[in-house]
């Protein structure tokens, strides 16, 4: 039986895994909607779809600070790998979200916002060994 990965190795690849998914639902939202094969059915400024998102997006950075907290206190290195990625997964979250805002508004602002705290969170939660340097370099 071969021994577990090291998961702090991993981040990376799932880091540019996760970016890779974000843009590429982001570039069918943006075809689907330029190509006007879906039509919009909600205006792009609707106060219930820039509520909801505003909402929700408060409390995934909120979500993403706290599991970078948590990931600060932790000693073990698994643990470590797995609030880093569950404080990805949260700004990932709003970004497809936001790229299903765009589809139904026309919008590309919410793609983009979310698109930006995913990159954000990156920064925020930087896929280190907890050592201060990245496992990238």
């Amino acid at each position: 039986m071969q021994p577990a990965p090291d998961l702090l190795k991993l981040l990376p690849i799932l880091r540019l895994a996760m970016t890779a998914m974000v843009v590429f639902v982001g570039g069918v939202s943006w075809y689907l909607v330029d190509s006007e094969q879906l039509k919009p059915i909600f205006p792009a400024d609707h106060p219930a779809m820039v509520g909801y998102f505003g909402v929700v997006t408060l409390v995934m950075v909120g979500a993403i600070l706290y599991f970078k907290r948590k990931r600060e206190a932790t000693k073990s290195r698994a643990r470590y790998a797995s609030f880093t990625l569950i404080g990805w997964s949260a700004a990932e979250g709003i970004a497809v979200m936001g790229a299903i805002f765009y589809l139904v508004t026309g919008n590309p602002t919410y793609y983009l916002a979310g698109f930006l705290l995913l990159l954000s969170a990156f920064l925020m939660v930087p896929a280190g060994d907890g050592t201060g340097t990245d496992v990238l370099s």
